[in-house]
């Protein structure tokens, strides 16, 4: 994807194409971006940094050489959107996720061509090549309530909103909630430009990208700063946390604590007796995966898998309780779990669902943690009730924790600015 373009497409006397981002676009995006701070930053996502020092020729540099990695890794298409030829805007799908063919999207647009369209053809043309050549069949886009031309834009493309997520996202200097807004194959229909976007790559040489960019200085100096980052990113996650033990108020016949090497036996039994509880993922659990599980388990919420926890009853292993790493901007977790239904009822699991969650907001300092659970299965959304969960919407045709694509309920709990945490 990295030498990815779309288009043109010829949009109201325009010709409008989507391509990887070029050091050459440095001038025209810092101009648009500092032009058009009062309409991007109050929905793009905190920094410390003030706005002109976030469009330094060196953080485009950055963008460039991190998009292009990305993109070659497949996790991520960066796009450059062009009209006649002149950068105006990115639109890219962040987040390409292959195992459950489901990205999701972002965007922005030079003020100038705002309400033209130009949004909505390269979205369908992006949407048309993520359906035919990767297989997608959901594309999420969060959006800010206030950022009404976005989701007129999404909505014109058949995207329709599902929900409604409190302190979501971490933008415009706090954490706030967002509409989240979905495309899916199932029930959507495919918008009229999917059939004029045509698709070829890119010159294997871009002439362009030696003038109008950044130094060559510069790109090296962001290149070297840009894999620093990416190995403390990763020694972070292998920081190592303390043990957790935590108390369930009111069960108090219900144990949640770290997993631990006298776990071994049971967390291996699990992957036979409740293996559509697990995440496909999480269905191998022979030695190699055990001494994974128990590494990872050291390292807390960063890990490569999360917190694990597991649910005890009566000194019986009776379930999983899982964190995950947050996937936005902001102390945003997501939850999943399994109990043993013979073992644990339905309110047992509530309270230890909420003792977690309570050591997120206090331990972990999170403000926000999610969980999606088959809107079909009674058993967890009476837990989340019980845990005092609020319902935020259903995610249609979702790809949940366990691989099964289903309708899901949306559940969250949050926690008030106010409140104290440690991170």
């Amino acid at each position: 994807m990295s030498q990815l373009t779309l288009g043109p497409v010829r949009h109201n006397g325009h010709e409008i194409r989507l391509r990887p981002p070029r050091m050459s676009d440095f001038a025209a995006w810092r101009e648009i971006r500092l032009r058009d701070r009062a309409h991007i930053e109050p929905y793009w996502s905190t920094s410390p940094l003030p706005w002109e020092r976030r469009h330094t020729a060196r953080r485009w540099a950055r963008e460039c050489l991190l998009a292009r990695a990305d993109m070659r890794a497949g996790r991520r298409y960066a796009g450059a959107i062009e009209v006649d030829g002149q950068f105006v805007g990115q639109l890219e799908y962040c987040v390409i996720d292959t195992a459950t063919k489901t990205a999701e999207s972002s965007a922005w647009i030079d003020a100038r061509w705002a309400g033209h369209g130009v949004i909505t053809v390269a979205g369908a043309m992006l949407l048309d090549y993520g359906v035919t050549a990767l297989g997608l069949v959901r594309v999420v886009a969060p959006i800010s309530p206030a950022n009404l031309p976005a989701a007129g834009s999404v909505r014109a493309l058949g995207f329709r909103k599902e929900a409604t997520m409190a302190v979501a996202f971490d933008a415009g200097g706090s954490l706030r909630d967002h509409a989240l807004w979905a495309w899916t194959a199932r029930d959507s229909s495919t918008p009229e430009t999917f059939a004029v976007a045509p698709r070829f790559p890119a010159p294997a040489t871009d002439p362009s990208s030696r003038t109008g960019g950044p130094a060559p200085a510069i790109i090296a100096i962001a290149a070297l700063r840009l894999f620093l980052w990416m190995v403390v990113r990763r020694l972070r996650r292998y920081a190592l946390a303390r043990a957790v033990r935590i108390t369930v108020t009111g069960a108090p016949n219900i144990a949640v604590r770290s997993l631990s090497r006298t776990d071994r036996v049971d967390w291996q039994a699990a992957a036979t007796a409740h293996r559509a509880r697990l995440a496909p993922t999480d269905r191998r659990r022979h030695r190699r995966e055990w001494h994974r599980a128990l590494r990872n388990a050291r390292h807390g919420l960063r890990s490569p898998g999360g917190l694990v926890l597991v649910l005890r009853t009566e000194g019986r292993y009776a379930g999983e309780i899982r964190l995950f790493e947050p996937t936005m901007t902001g102390r945003v977790a997501r939850l999943s779990a399994w109990a043993d239904p013979e073992l644990v009822e339905a309110t047992q699991l509530g309270a230890a669902l909420r003792a977690v969650a309570e050591h997120g907001f206090d331990e972990l300092g999170l403000r926000r943690i999610a969980a999606e659970v088959p809107s079909a299965d009674p058993a967890p959304n009476t837990a989340l009730t019980a845990a005092h969960f609020t319902e935020e919407g259903v995610l249609h045709d979702h790809c949940g924790p366990t691989g099964v694509r289903a309708d899901h309920r949306l559940w969250a709990l949050t926690t008030p600015p106010s409140h104290g945490g440690r991170r």
